[in-house]
């Protein structure tokens, strides 16, 4: 497999994901939130990102440390602390880039809705 074939392959895999989080968060979300909530997604599934106890807190309009101890809330196995903690972060700093791409296959830089 090529690297392009593994990102075409990711790229089409990712869309689900992102599609679960448009579901389930009803707030407007800045690129670098979308992105981390993505990647939890990712990592615990669909069915139980829209269970997950960073839901609520989001969609009514909680403050970042509340924010920020319900996504902590996914400990187990304990190895993955680390990534939900780099995943809080992200959900908490802006980009000092470019927007990122919602998928590698997009022309354009995902849109935010107001």
């Amino acid at each position: 497999m090529t690297a392009a074939e593994a990102y075409a392959i990711f790229a089409r895999d990712l869309i689900q994901y992102e599609d679960a989080v448009r579901v389930v968060i009803v707030v407007p979300l800045t690129d670098h939130q979308f992105d981390a909530l993505a990647s939890v997604c990712y990592n615990i599934g669909t069915g139980a990102s829209a269970r997950a106890a960073f839901v609520k807190p989001i969609n009514a309009g909680g403050s970042p440390a509340q924010i920020r101890a319900a996504s902590l809330m996914w400990r187990r196995p304990l190895e993955i602390l680390s990534r939900r903690t780099g995943e809080a972060d992200q959900f908490a700093a802006l980009y000092s880039t470019a927007r990122p791409k919602a998928r590698s296959t997009e022309d354009r830089p995902i849109r935010l809705v107001a």
